[in-house]
């Protein structure tokens, strides 16, 4: 959490209302308009740009030609190694000292304009180079809002607070300064946050546009900043976000209730699970009962980092007391000795059973459907042997001809051999079946005469629905 002693700007609630409501115009004067996160991201990188800076049609002006220049002037200084990765070519870096992926950082956001940039570089890290102090910094090639980006080592507020001060007293530099963005909380107009492996302002620009299209859909007139930081409160559990919205910087695990770390908890193993199925949740699920967070999903269609917000939330008691209380719940007792082996699995499939269930009996009845109940027996017994998917059916065939929109055998993988005959036998109980003592071999056949009949009732439903 940041340093109490560090007075921060006042939020910039005027400014927030005036790009809300910029993004609101966009989208009611262009239905059409796909509004999502990366042309709110564009439009917050654009934020307070002179016009000197943007070619006519807007596009923001290249300044890489400073690159080589900014390798030859730091080549010789001491402190900093000064490189553009060729993987990463849209960024020059500037870094001192050895940095993990997942470090943690604190950042600050200095955007210059093109006009001063080059000597603001030089002179900025060349102050940074004579501290000493370790680094992981960037300049990107165009001019942003975020043009100039200074990570430093988690907690390190104090040669923070020196850089900002150093800023703020070369009156060069001073006088290069563009705006950052109105989300970004400031100190004497330097934007600072606290990273923790998540992108604020791809964050922030997630929920503008969310936000944005839920409120063309409500028909509002207008959109402000008191109502966006409802939204915020409600559809975030970024608590970095949150505090920034007050203007304020960090957080720490004890922020989000309880409700909300099992609502968080909850919706990374849903995304886990229906991005790579029940085997790689019920690994993430064991991973993170032992205080590894890294087998949750990161990369979702709604773009929440879950692995980066679990990491920042949660710990393993939290998942373990989640795991616990469910199972107790749903069946009735709690026996202490269950090991994260056992209780991973036990939770997960119960949590998931509806929608296993769907896919095992989707992908199977299409296997009866285009041969017969015996393929069918043959390709669960192939599947449990040695984990082949090839004896079920890939796609359904309507009319003779492939429907290639679903992929059946991917629908069983993503169950997996290790979990395909707990989903048959809740199948068969949900059908009335005992399952008690019956060997998987008698299981798997009564299973697939089980769902012939079923498909035999609907067909001669269809049929006298015909009957009049």
């Amino acid at each position: 959490m940041m340093d109490n002693n560090i007075l921060l700007d006042s939020p910039k609630e005027k400014d927030i209302n005036n790009f809300l409501n910029y993004i609101y115009d966009l989208k009611k004067s262009n239905s059409d308009l796909v509004l999502d996160k990366d042309l709110v991201y564009k439009e917050l990188c654009r934020y307070g740009i002179k016009d000197s800076d943007m070619e006519p049609d807007r596009a923001l002006k290249n300044y890489n030609y400073l690159f080589g220049r900014w390798f030859d002037y730091f080549y010789p200084i001491k402190n900093v190694s000064a490189f553009c990765d060729p993987k990463w070519s849209y960024f020059f870096q500037f870094v001192n000292g050895e940095f993990r992926s997942s470090e943690q950082f604190i950042k600050l956001y200095i955007p210059i304009d093109g006009k001063h940039l080059e000597e603001s570089v030089n002179r900025l890290f060349k102050y940074i180079a004579s501290l000493g102090v370790e680094h992981c910094s960037k300049v990107s090639q165009e001019i942003r809002s975020d043009n100039v980006i200074v990570r430093l080592r988690k907690d390190d507020y104090y040669n923070a607070m020196k850089i900002i001060n150093f800023i703020n007293s070369d009156e060069y530099i001073k006088n290069g300064l563009n705006k950052t963005n109105p989300f970004v909380p400031t100190v004497n107009g330097i934007g600072i946050m606290e990273e923790n492996g998540i992108s604020y302002n791809g964050e922030i620009a997630a929920l503008i546009a969310s936000y944005i299209n839920t409120s063309y859909k409500e028909k509002r007139e207008s959109v402000n900043y008191e109502d966006f930081n409802y939204y915020v409160e409600t559809h975030s559990y970024n608590r970095d976000v949150q505090n920034a919205m007050h203007g304020k910087v960090g957080t720490d695990k004890e922020s989000l209730s309880s409700s909300q770390k099992l609502n968080l908890f909850l919706d990374a193993l849903t995304a886990t699970y229906q991005k790579y199925g029940l085997g790689q949740a019920i690994g993430a699920l064991k991973s993170a009962m032992n205080g590894n967070f890294s087998g949750f999903t990161n990369s979702t269609p709604d773009k929440k980092q879950y692995r980066n917000l679990m990491i920042q939330n949660l710990d393993q008691n939290d998942i373990k007391v989640f795991v616990r209380s469910a199972i107790e719940q749903a069946f009735g007792k709690y026996d202490s000795q269950l090991s994260v082996e056992v209780m991973a699995p036990k939770f997960c499939n119960f949590m998931f059973q509806d929608d296993l269930i769907r896919k095992l009996d989707s992908a199977c009845k299409v296997t009866i459907a285009n041969y017969d109940t015996r393929q069918l027996s043959y390709a669960i017994q192939k599947y449990l042997f040695n984990g082949s998917d090839t004896s079920f059916s890939q796609f359904k065939v309507v009319d003779g001809e492939k429907d290639t929109r679903i992929n059946y055998r991917t629908e069983i993988d993503k169950i997996g051999q290790g979990n395909i005959m707990e989903a048959i036998k809740r199948s068969l109980m949900l059908r009335g079946v005992n399952v008690t003592s019956l060997s998987d071999k008698f299981l798997i056949e009564m299973y697939s005469h089980e769902l012939e009949k079923g498909m035999n009732y609907d067909n001669e439903e269809v049929s006298n629905s015909h009957v009049k």
